[in-house]
């Protein structure tokens, strides 16, 4: 050969292998293709269209997905298609590119490159990958509006192909998608008919990287139709056929055959799963023995998997009456927030407020628990365990929300140490993401899997060097970004004057607690609120702001009273003639409390 047809050969090859996730190989052979350009080939643009598309594919693997876009946009421009295969290649391209902002969540552009992918196929009656990019965009477009008819024609057209085809695993697929259709929709029933015929088709052929997630996703939907029992068959389905084809078993299916058990009551068998899924993870581990190692791993199902024990063995407490239930059950918990406290440094800035909203309930159900062994003992100790888990919370939502870049603007903090660190800790999570997922595969990539904890190893190296500039730069922001400090009832009881109260609320569905402290006092209540509280609140802060749709003055009268009623009666007689600092929780932020009427006016009217 030529050294030019050499190097064209090479580069094809590469992009072949690295297609493939044959990383090493890729490498090697992009090696020889830059030996041969050291010695004079100059790529034409096929050659360097194939160049920056290996780029756009290490990319995409590394998680970088807008790296990873640019490249190939770059790829797609440099391409000239002078025959069919290089029109296929483009068509692959454009593909590719709809899948990568598939992964970004940006839905318009995503179709919009599919659309090109599709368009290019048809022309080259390639149809089984014109079927996979019909699949594809039917995915979109439910993201963007799942009343869409272009969804159905897409994925009815899809599996026209495959059942000409007789491919069962890809007719599986679609009714996959379709079965997701049917659920934003609303319309369960249809998504169950799907997903069950997903099922029968992946047992045609023995699908072994599918067939247990599926019948895990069929007890899920059947629990969102309120069939406990038919869920429990079908997860239960999953475990069996997860062993049968000797893949490594889910904890997510110990972890929802636990709660399934819980919501029916049968208690030990909960607790019995909820174990098993956190041994699938740690196989040595023994909550009930505060297990040290529990607290040295890092996973992000642990915390799941462990808060779910810590709910059942709760209800086992107020079924039973049985301390011990409750103490299991504290402890539980506080691995479930130790974990959540290690696992907030592994996320980027961007992702911070989601883990607060997602994670919350886990503090609450603590402090719950907390506050009833409280209640049960009456040890002073023990109420002020309670106070330093909402304490906690309360630390947790308002350091996160400290950090994101919006707020730590205003913390003379160098801009570049922030893009820095954000982008680093963002790589850190997705390579996690993908090393895990790896990691479960029945038959791992070990290429893949080693590349994923070699790049880990470069980044906590980069973080390490970034940690030491940022302490010798700024050490109040380090101090910030790596302290949560939680301050005891009796440093707050020093600062309060004699007629200073501090009322502390935590919140979570229809349950609150109410902590509050004085010089001379330490306490709390746990009350029911009214499930539509939220509402009540919004409707009343609109009113306050003086939107269109305003409250009649009657209307005011009786949403402020009822406010009153539900936040501060529990404690009215305490309150009287003090100065209070409120820390609210939720949407409580908004509400201004001073507003509230502790009493009917005088008057018979106002214009508000």
């Amino acid at each position: 050969m030529e050294d030019n047809q050499r190097h064209a050969l090479l580069l094809r090859m590469a992009l072949i292998a690295a297609w493939q996730e044959q990383t090493e190989a890729s490498g090697k052979l992009l090696k020889l293709v830059e030996e041969l350009e050291v010695r004079g080939i100059i790529p034409d643009s096929v050659s360097k269209a194939d160049h920056l598309m290996i780029k756009s594919i290490d990319a995409f693997g590394g998680n970088n997905l807008t790296k990873a876009a640019d490249f190939l946009i770059e790829s797609i421009q440099t391409r000239r298609p002078v025959n069919d295969f290089e029109r296929s290649v483009l068509a692959n391209s454009y593909g590719f590119l709809g899948l990568i902002y598939q992964r970004l969540e940006d839905y318009e552009t995503s179709k919009r490159y599919y659309n090109e992918a599709i368009r290019i196929d048809r022309e080259l009656n390639r149809l089984s990958i014109l079927a996979i990019e019909l699949t594809e965009l039917a995915s979109s477009l439910t993201a963007i509006n799942p009343y869409d008819p272009a969804i159905e024609e897409a994925l009815e057209e899809a599996l026209d192909i495959y059942r000409a085809q007789d491919n069962y695993k890809y007719q599986a697929y679609v009714n996959n998608e379709y079965c997701i259709l049917y659920q934003k929709r609303n319309s369960l029933p249809k998504a169950l008919e799907h997903i069950l015929e997903s099922a029968r088709l992946r047992e045609l052929i023995d699908d072994k990287a599918n067939l247990d997630i599926t019948y895990n996703n069929i007890g899920a939907l059947y629990e969102k139709m309120n069939h406990t029992d038919s869920s429990i068959i079908y997860i239960k389905k999953a475990i069996k056929t997860a062993g049968k084809l000797e893949k490594k078993i889910s904890g997510d299916y110990y972890n929802n055959l636990g709660a399934r058990f819980g919501k029916m009551g049968q208690l030990d068998s909960a607790i019995h799963y909820f174990d098993m899924a956190v041994k699938q993870i740690f196989p040595e581990a023994d909550p009930d023995a505060g297990d040290s190692s529990l607290y040295k791993i890092i996973n992000p199902q642990l915390p799941v998997n462990l808060a779910g024990r810590a709910n059942v063995l709760y209800n086992s407490f107020l079924e039973t009456g049985n301390l011990d239930d409750l103490r299991r059950s504290i402890q539980s918990y506080n691995i479930a927030l130790h974990q959540l406290d290690t696992l907030r440094f592994l996320y980027s800035f961007e992702n911070k407020p989601h883990a607060v909203r997602e994670n919350r309930k886990y503090y609450f159900l603590a402090l719950q628990s907390a506050s009833e062994y409280y209640r049960q003992t009456g040890n002073l100790s023990d109420l002020e365990n309670a106070f330093l888990l909402a304490s906690r919370s309360k630390g947790f939502v308002f350091d996160e929300y400290l950090r994101i870049n919006e707020a730590r603007n205003f913390l003379g903090v160098n801009p570049d140490l922030i893009r820095r660190d954000d982008s680093l800790k963002i790589l850190k999570t997705r390579i996690l993401q993908d090393l895990y997922r790896n990691e479960a595969l029945p038959l791992p990539k070990q290429d893949s899997i080693s590349w994923l904890r070699s790049a880990l190893f470069d980044i906590d190296e980069s973080l390490v060097t970034l940690n030491r500039e940022i302490k010798e730069r700024n050490p109040a922001y380090y101090q910030i970004i790596h302290r949560m400090p939680v301050y005891s009832s009796a440093m707050i009881r020093s600062k309060l004057k004699k007629n200073e109260l501090l009322i502390d609320y935590t919140w979570h569905q229809n349950r609150m607690i109410i902590i509050y402290i004085g010089p001379d006092i330490l306490e709390l209540t746990q009350i029911e609120v009214p499930e539509n509280l939220r509402n009540t609140l919004g409707s009343y802060r609109r009113f306050l702001e003086g939107w269109p749709n305003q409250l009649n003055y009657k209307e005011f009268l009786t949403t402020s009273s009822e406010l009153y009623k539900i936040l501060i009666n529990p404690i009215d007689s305490i309150i009287a003639g003090k100065d209070l600092f409120i820390i609210p929780d939720d949407s409580l932020a908004f509400l201004p409390f001073e507003t509230l009427l502790y009493m009917a006016p005088v008057e018979a009217g106002a214009d508000y």
